[in-house]
């Protein structure tokens, strides 16, 4: 009998946790990203970055919205010049900087596969986002050199962002069902960044795509009953970015007191390009961004670092 038992409870576990027609209607997530996961000889400009996310599956009584997801996100970024020890001021070619924000979004997924995600932002750049303690404290853990630089970090300035984002199938037609390519806009205004990107995005897979409201390339992965969902795919999206104002280069809006601050340069280009999976409650990704020269100063080169990203479909 309580063999019997055991197995029903098993079954029944098991079934509770990856049943077929169970709604998946929340998502947790952590995406790290860093120059190491490109080359552990690396370490400069955009270094470090830490993002906690939840999702949930909201209501929509539109016909035209396939489905509406809520998003809330915490993170952290950090900026280096060339390494993290540039401790003389005058051979800084980026600015020491730190920004932590919290935000909210909209997003709405539309049965022709289009998308429309509406973001607001709160933080703070300068040394009140612990940027400096955090990495202090990374390389501390695993063993590597001691930072020195950070006394000419970015000074404290509020963030306050609100960023748009649109996105359309290019060819809503296509022959194959492994591949798609999708047109995107990316619009952000705010105290720490503004700028305007256009770019597309491309699928490629061995198995048939899933539709964009019901993939994970925009995190569109909650939904009911859709754990046979299965993904696994390349994707590559080069970008032009226009960017009118960088804070964590030139300094906050309300205080440009900052010891080192450099000039943007307005047009730029980016690529990202990785892979991403799907098996009913994980998703999982790797990427890798690269970019253009960004500041305004003879040394400074071109970046790259890799995103790593990990979530859970509850």
């Amino acid at each position: 009998m309580k063999r019997f038992t055991l197995f029903y409870l098993l079954y029944f576990s098991f079934n509770f946790a990856f049943g077929q027609n169970a709604a998946v209607k929340h998502e947790l997530g952590l995406i790290t990203e860093n120059d190491s996961y490109i080359s552990e000889y690396q370490d400069k400009y955009y270094t470090n970055g830490i993002f906690l996310f939840y999702r949930y599956l909201a209501n929509s009584n539109k016909p035209n919205i396939n489905k509406k997801i809520i998003q809330f996100k915490a993170g952290q970024e950090i900026y280096n010049p060339y390494h993290g020890d540039a401790y003389v001021k005058e051979l800084q070619d980026r600015p020491f900087a730190g920004y932590s924000f919290v935000e909210a979004s909209i997003n709405k997924f539309y049965q022709n596969e289009s998308i429309l995600k509406l973001t607001g932002q709160l933080g703070i750049l300068g040394p009140g986002s612990q940027a400096e303690q955090v990495q202090d404290a990374y390389h501390g853990w695993f063993h590597f050199y001691n930072p020195d630089g950070w006394q000419y970090e970015i000074k404290n300035s509020p963030g306050v962002q609100f960023n748009l984002f649109y996105s359309e199938k290019i060819y809503p037609s296509a022959p194959s069902e492994q591949l798609d390519v999708n047109g995107f806009t990316d619009i952000k205004i705010g105290t720490i960044h503004t700028s305007a990107t256009v770019g597309i995005l491309s699928r490629i897979s061995l198995m048939d795509l899933l539709p964009i409201f019901n993939s994970n390339i925009y995190g569109a992965s909650v939904g009911k009953n859709n754990l046979d969902n299965k993904e696994a795919y390349f994707y590559i999206s080069p970008r032009v970015n226009y960017t009118l104002y960088d804070a964590t280069i030139e300094g906050g809006l309300f205080d440009n007191n900052s010891p080192v601050v450099y000039g943007v340069v307005p047009f730029r280009l980016n690529v990202e390009t990785g892979v991403r999976f799907r098996f009913r409650k994980m998703n999982l990704s790797y990427s890798v961004i690269f970019n253009s020269k960004e500041v305004q100063n003879s040394m400074n080169k071109r970046d790259q670092y890799g995103s790593i990203a990990f979530s859970v479909l509850l």
